[in-house]
């Protein structure tokens, strides 16, 4: 046999080879679908409304609803607003333990979330992070308030957590600290429950 018949040989045989990968993995990525789906809010038929915990499926972090729009919703991750289809989302951990019916004892502090945090002497790229983050784990774990230290200074990460604060859709309310709280140096942050 020639070197090319023996090469076209070789390439129909590479090709036929490379479709049943693609079958296989067409499949396997076809039957990963039908389990995150079976996961999602839609084939447990739980109805979300904003301000519910969620995560997208195949991630472990959470997000909340922002507003619903049809069969998606519009999140807020992070810093981010995305647009995801519900059967794309699950319940958070957190919601979940929430929903369950079971006695709750309150607790003055959550495991593993403190009940405040200080970004004093950060930039506004650093702590504008820090703080979205931080605020979307107190109010997955439970808080009813918290407190954001920011410092004095010239007021400027005072102003940047305020707009954050205005734009979070979970929070009821955020106000300067008393006298005895922190004055200007801190933001109290109320969830709405």
């Amino acid at each position: 046999m020639s070197d090319a018949k023996a090469e076209a040989e070789a390439r129909r045989e590479l090709e036929k080879k490379r479709g049943h990968f693609h079958k296989i993995e067409d499949s396997a990525a076809k039957r990963e679908e039908k389990k995150e789906s079976a996961q999602s809010v839609v084939a447990a038929k739980h109805e979300l409304s904003a301000g519910d915990c969620v995560q997208i499926i195949g991630t472990n972090k959470s997000a909340s609803v922002v507003e619903l729009r049809g069969k998606k919703a519009l999140i807020q991750a992070g810093a981010a607003q995305i647009e995801i289809p519900l059967t794309k989302l699950k319940l958070s951990q957190q919601a979940v333990q929430r929903a369950a019916p079971q006695v709750r004892i309150k607790v003055s502090r959550p495991v593993g979330v403190p009940s405040s945090i200080m970004v004093r002497g950060m930039t506004i790229d650093e702590a504008m992070p820090i703080v979205e983050q931080y605020l979307d784990r107190a109010y997955c774990a439970g808080y009813d308030s918290v407190t954001v230290i920011h410092g004095r200074g010239e007021g400027i990460l005072r102003r940047e957590v305020q707009e954050l604060c205005k734009r979070l859709p979970y929070i009821a309310e955020h106000n300067l600290g008393g006298p005895h709280e922190g004055g200007y140096g801190v933001t109290v942050v109320r969830f709405k429950r």
